[in-house]
């Protein structure tokens, strides 16, 4: 079955190995949780430590690769980072397709900072305006329907006819859920009479900035939403993907943003989404 190479004990080496390490890690530190954090996980990847940056960087950067080199994403535009860069790879067929560079904790202190200064126009945005904004990210997806699958079957290496009617479809059902949820009234606060001249209200007000993690078997799901109002905010995109829409779609419906970070085994879609 298609299936038996994500789960049970079709899972592959490559994802054993960084699910291992996730285990295995114990620190809370929230910089931490959110740097992609690809360390000395040395296999057929190419991962490229930072000590091993000045000698090997020119090397992986050279090779002729599928894919333009992947970057970190924040202030609506790809940015420069300090941390590791190594080769994502076609887990169906094992071969590289792009470069990857990752963040250390500065770059994802400036992320926090850009999604932080987004903030306040955002949250004040209203709700009626954000799910315009997100409507016009679901027109995007659908019209780009085949191009992120192609994408998303690389990078996971599941066939594209599961990709193609699935993965990005529910992207696009998962947003235009919470563009309408947001614009009928679904955040509304509530009115409670308490006597003939009392009354208590509520309401419903954004968090601020949200951190995401994705995940490697439905990337794009759990990301998508981000990428328009990156454009029209420049908010903070990394790159990720379904795992990320999931995530992301009721985060900034209800005001907020994110600062995401995809999956290590999955990193490859995220800058084609947020260029959206």
């Amino acid at each position: 079955m298609a299936s038996t190479s994500r789960w049970g004990s079709g899972i592959l080496p490559r994802q054993r190995k960084i699910l291992t390490l996730v285990r295995r890690r114990k620190s809370r530190d929230p910089s931490e949780l959110l740097k992609v954090s690809f360390g000395r996980c040395q296999d057929k990847t190419g991962t490229v430590d930072a000590s091993d940056r000045t000698a090997g960087q020119d090397t992986i950067m050279t090779k002729q690769l599928p894919y333009p080199p992947r970057k970190i994403f924040y202030d609506g535009k790809p940015q420069q980072s300090n941390g590791p860069v190594f080769q994502t790879v076609d887990p169906s067929t094992a071969l590289p397709l792009a470069n990857v560079h990752s963040a250390d904790c500065h770059d994802v202190n400036l992320a926090i900072l850009s999604a932080s200064r987004a903030f306040p126009s955002w949250s004040k945005t209203p709700c009626n305006e954000r799910s315009r904004i997100l409507l016009k990210a679901v027109s995007l997806l659908r019209e780009r329907n085949d191009q992120l699958a192609e994408i998303e079957t690389h990078d996971t290496g599941k066939p594209f006819s599961e990709t193609r009617t699935v993965d990005i479809t529910t992207c696009a059902d998962v947003v235009e859920y919470y563009a309408h949820l947001v614009a009928g009234g679904g955040l509304n606060g509530e009115t409670t009479r308490l006597r003939k001249d009392a009354w208590v209200y509520t309401t419903k007000e954004p968090l601020g900035v949200c951190a995401g993690i994705g995940a490697w078997n439905y990337p794009i799901q759990m990301y998508v939403a981000n990428v328009t109002v990156n454009t029209l905010e420049k908010l903070l995109l990394t790159f990720d993907a379904e795992s990320a829409l999931w995530k992301s779609a009721p985060c900034l419906a209800a005001g907020n943003t994110m600062v995401y970070k995809p999956s290590e085994v999955t990193p490859l879609h995220g800058d084609y989404l947020a260029k959206l």
